[in-house]
């Protein structure tokens, strides 16, 4: 059960989205303590359509409980010593009900099942959600010779998702409505797979499979076949000379693979509530992705320092791409990297040992071909987001997925800002361009851990260095005046330095600075941050207490002190660059973000 879960996004559901606005006088402890007037009428810091920030937490109500059961089976029988054959089933249901009461005096609308209502006098809806997922595998394994095994199966995946409107009203106290329409929806997937495996001397390993998927969703079918191939080669025990004082061991392995993803019922619910005219025909088929990874892993210096490198190309078809007011069918998309990770044992004795690790990744993507007609001089940009502050998330042919697309200031040919009356432009000639890159040049992270005796100490950061942020808090908390970058205010003005468009000479007007952070909301270059950051993600103490030794029944006990989240270094003010946009897969855009949780935590562990 839940009570109370605040909204997200750039919305009045989510009040963290409001600090921004409210002006820095504002007694917000105050408002807390009178959220009504003695005539019933909302009290707030802003009438026109800002809610006080605890009506939604003191006045409204946000429920919803979950009931889930899930369970499954296994069973292996030898019909002899080289043949096996193994039955699995599962299945994960769960009930949910939600509702929510918006009270009387709301301003600024609220979400609902059909879009958007006013909610102005009151309202209230219900909803009952019902998901099943339910999967079946056959298996036969036969091992006629110690080097080979041969595997065959079949099975089925299905999953079932309902969506019931109970009752609705978005004004009271008009009569509720009672929808009779249960959005629902079926997907399931037939597939049988064979394979083999074969292994050479104990220093070669070969990997070979094929699967066949056939796809159902609402009635539309599809099928597509998916091989695989992967192939490991130990050099050390090929070749025992090649270890020494420096090596220990050395393996390279090289793989390719086809593999689909289907579009689930919740995503195709999303589809059809936002491009009601497709087609099930259309979503059924999978998107389909072809790629190789070549890699290598080795051991050096008797197992002091080991090392793991992998170097991987791929290509999706056939994407589904989330459109600002559609999705099509048809894209396309390459990534191509490389990830290292190491770990090194600088101290190992018999009481004290100190590893230290490090990782590294670098992706680079590319939109090969997106749905349309294009050429090469106009190459398509698809918004897959609306437009905030004058910036949107588009995916653009010839460009990583997704970009950040909107207003640059208008410069001359040497760079300087043009001003108008003294005050910054936007550059409404080019038009919307790209302002930033919102996938990193690469990312990382560092561990280190100690332990002395019984106490184990550990660290991990989180690293991302790299791409661009667009910050709709900041926007609004700079347009508003409320941040700490705006309270530079002399009684002169400003003077920005620029050239005058109707003069052609160096600016000599001062400007207010409520005018100046006003023309910058209109430019959402000025919004877009390097989004590279540092996180202590981890840091961890424990402690191991030998039970037996004091006469209890147990063999150890473990005692940890773990914090998560516990700092973060950053060059963008006021917000965690590490977020998403709303609870969307697509990065690159903060929407009122709701404050990063700290944790603080114990754990104790008892062995038997």
């Amino acid at each position: 059960k839940a009570q109370d879960r605040p909204g997200s996004g750039f919305d009045e559901s989510n009040p963290a989205s409001v600090f921004p606005m409210m002006g820095r006088q504002v007694d917000v402890a105050a408002l807390r303590n009178h959220v009504r007037d003695a005539a019933g009428n909302q009290i707030s810091w802003n009438y026109t359509s800002h809610n006080n920030p605890y009506f939604t937490s003191l006045a409204n109500d946000q429920n919803d409980d979950r009931t889930r059961m899930l369970g499954g089976l296994s069973a292996t029988y030898a019909f002899t010593n080289m043949l096996q054959g193994t039955l699995r089933a599962g299945a994960d249901h769960y009930t949910e009900h939600r509702r929510f009461d918006i009270a009387p005096g709301w301003m600024g609308g609220f979400p609902d099942f059909a879009g958007r209502g006013s909610f102005a006098t009151g309202g209230f809806e219900g909803d009952d959600i019902t998901a099943t997922q339910s999967d079946v595998e056959a298996s036969v394994r036969a091992t006629p010779r110690g080097e080979f095994a041969f595997t065959l199966g079949a099975g089925r995946r299905g999953n079932t998702l309902g969506f019931t409107p109970t009752a609705f009203s978005d004004t009271l106290p008009a009569a509720p409505q009672f929808p009779t329409v249960t959005n629902s929806t079926d997907a399931s997937t037939l597939y049988a797979f064979g394979g083999v495996q074969a292994s050479l001397a104990s220093w070669a390993t070969l990997d070979a499979s094929v699967r066949h998927e056939s796809s159902s969703l609402g009635g539309a079918s599809a099928s597509e076949l998916y091989p695989a191939v992967l192939a490991t080669l130990d050099l050390t025990r090929a070749r025992p000379e090649m270890r020494g004082m420096l090596l220990d061991a050395l393996t390279v392995r090289a793989g390719w693979s086809r593999s689909g993803n289907d579009v689930l019922p919740a995503a195709a619910m999303a589809i059809a509530q936002r491009a009601p005219g497709v087609a099930y025909d259309q979503l059924v088929s999978p998107e389909v992705t072809s790629g190789y990874e070549v890699g290598a892993s080795a051991g050096l210096f008797g197992s002091r320092l080991t090392a793991d490198l992998s170097f991987y190309a791929d290509r999706t078809e056939n994407l589904l791409v989330p459109g600002a007011l559609e999705f099509l069918r048809g894209g396309e998309i390459s990534n191509h990297g490389i990830e290292v990770q190491a770990e090194v044992v600088p101290v190992r004795r018999s009481n004290i040992e100190w590893r230290v690790g490090g990782s590294f990744g670098q992706n680079a993507n590319d939109v090969v071909r997106l749905p349309g007609v294009t050429t090469p001089e106009n190459r398509i940009t698809l918004p897959i987001t609306a437009p905030i502050g004058g910036v949107t998330l588009a995916a653009r042919e010839g460009s990583s997925f997704p970009q950040i697309i909107g207003t640059r200031f208008l410069r001359d040919a040497s760079g300087a800002l043009l001003l108008r009356n003294g005050l910054p432009l936007a550059d409404s000639v080019t038009g919307p361009v790209t302002l930033g890159n919102t996938i990193p040049s690469w990312t990382g992270g560092v561990s280190s851990g100690l332990k002395i005796w019984g106490l184990d100490l550990s660290v991990l950061f989180d690293i991302r260095q790299g791409g661009q942020i667009f910050s709709a808090s900041n926007r609004a908390g700079a347009y508003a005046g409320t941040l700490a970058e705006t309270a530079f205010r002399p009684d002169s003005g400003l003077l920005i330095a620029g050239t005058d468009v109707a003069t052609g000479k160096a600016n000599t007007v001062h400007v207010s600075t409520q005018d100046y952070y006003h023309a910058l909301g209109a430019i959402g270059e000025r919004w877009v941050y390097d989004a590279s950051f540092v996180k202590l993600r981890e840091a961890r103490a424990t402690v191991d207490v030998p039970l037996h030794s004091i006469g209890l029944h147990a063999q150890r006990m473990r005692l940890s002190l773990i914090g998560r989240n516990l700092a973060l270094w950053t060059n963008v003010p006021n917000i965690d660059p590490e977020t998403v946009l709303s609870t969307s897969f697509i990065g690159g855009a903060e929407l009122g973000q709701l404050p990063t949780t700290r944790s603080v935590g114990v754990q104790v562990t008892l062995t038997p």
